[in-house]
């Protein structure tokens, strides 16, 4: 059994941050405070690629996108269809805003000015290593702009983005291209989304976007597993409630009450 200790566990999901959905305003922040290998800039590209992918849908609930929804409404009215050509009238109350979620989160390789040069913080160093400790090729697999490729990637609802990030869900892979979701916890009793279910992913017809790659996916249901069998988990917990509670949302330059929690109990 892999031991991870304490301080390691919350350095990783501390830094597992839902994936920033970009504004105008924090666009213009990321480009001004934070260099990466990776960039914010690219988060719309990754959208809309995922999006086409996974059919305009979650690939867990499998609930189709409002905003798309809306567009083809406008457009084609009561006949407006899905990616199938299959009416989308009688899921007209069955929708969700969908979200592109990193398997591998962004703001864990980004690059942050330190002596007005872009480097890779010691926290995010300390970050790597622990990827590598579960699986040596992590890092190559997600370096530069890989990070932001739909192959790190998955649409989800918002509210599965946040169990993703948090951890608390995760992908057994059982099959090409096809996976059990569950929650790590299988006893728990607040459930947003009914779960397990087993889903096979959709693929373009050309495969010309990338699937989510079945190894990031294995390193996230590792680190979950890990996490969860760690008495650190409940601290982890009640630390990203409180962060959210105090409106800590991780922006998509980087910076939140988490990193400065992370220094600290780096330095500890």
């Amino acid at each position: 059994m892999l031991e991870v200790s304490g301080t390691n566990n919350r350095l990783v999901k501390a830094l597992a941050a839902k994936t920033p959905q970009l504004t105008p305003a924090s666009f213009s922040r990321a480009q001004i405070s934070e260099a990466g290998v990776g960039t914010p800039q690219r988060i719309p590209t990754l959208r809309r690629g995922c999006l086409l992918r996974d059919r305009h849908r979650c690939v867990v609930t499998r609930k189709f996108d409002i905003q798309e929804a809306e567009d083809r409404l406008a457009k084609d009215g009561t006949d407006f269809k899905d990616d199938d050509r299959g009416s989308l009238l009688p899921e007209s109350d069955a929708m969700a805003f969908l979200e592109v979620a990193h398997i591998i989160p962004h703001s864990l390789m980004s690059l942050t000015s330190i002596d007005g040069e872009p480097k890779l913080p010691e926290h995010k160093q300390m970050a790597h290593k622990i990827l590598n400790m579960f699986n040596p090729t992590a890092t190559a697999l997600i370096s530069g702009t890989d990070i932001d490729r739909p192959m790190n990637a998955l649409t989800l609802t918002q509210d599965l983005h946040t169990l993703f990030g948090r951890f608390e869900i995760l992908f057994e892979c059982v099959g090409p291209h096809t996976y059990k979701i569950d929650y790590v916890k299988r006893d728990r009793l607040l459930r947003i989304v009914k779960l397990p279910v087993t889903r096979t992913l959709y693929l373009t017809p050309d495969r010309n976007i990338d699937p989510p790659s079945v190894d990031l996916l294995n390193i996230q249901h590792a680190i979950a597993k890990t996490l969860h069998l760690s008495a650190a988990g409940n601290f982890i917990d009640k630390f990203l409630r409180d962060m959210e509670m105090e409106g800590g949302q991780v922006m998509s330059d980087g910076t939140s009450r988490t990193y400065d929690y992370v220094r600290f109990k780096l330095a500890a």
